[in-house]
């Protein structure tokens, strides 16, 4: 898991510095002139975790199918909540770069 971890979150600030994408012009941070916004490292490793617990949940044969779903939907409404508060309430992202970071994440 640690070392996925890590892998995705590399992988994202590689991303960030190949594509240089700024942040909105609304952002409430005050680094936001020098730090790249695409793709979110909040999604990228928020949608990591989904999918490491997901996949974790469904590993043990023993274990009811129940508990993975559970496990997924738990997760991703946390997560989704995470990312609309990155987006609407804080202004720090735009749709597209939480979708780029789900992405790389999962």
């Amino acid at each position: 898991m640690l070392i996925g971890a890590l892998g995705t979150a590399c992988l994202g600030k590689l991303a960030k510095f190949f594509f240089r994408v700024k942040r909105p012009e609304l952002s409430k941070r005050r680094e936001a002139v020098f730090s790249y916004a695409f793709p979110s490292s909040h999604a990228n490793s928020l949608f990591y975790f989904v999918a490491f617990l997901t996949a974790h949940a469904g590993q043990d044969p023993s274990t009811p199918l129940a508990h993975g779903v559970t496990t997924f939907a738990v997760t991703t409404a946390y997560t989704v909540t995470v990312l609309y508060a990155r987006v609407v309430i804080d202004s720090d992202h735009t749709v597209n770069q939480c979708v780029g970071g789900a992405v790389l994440g999962s």
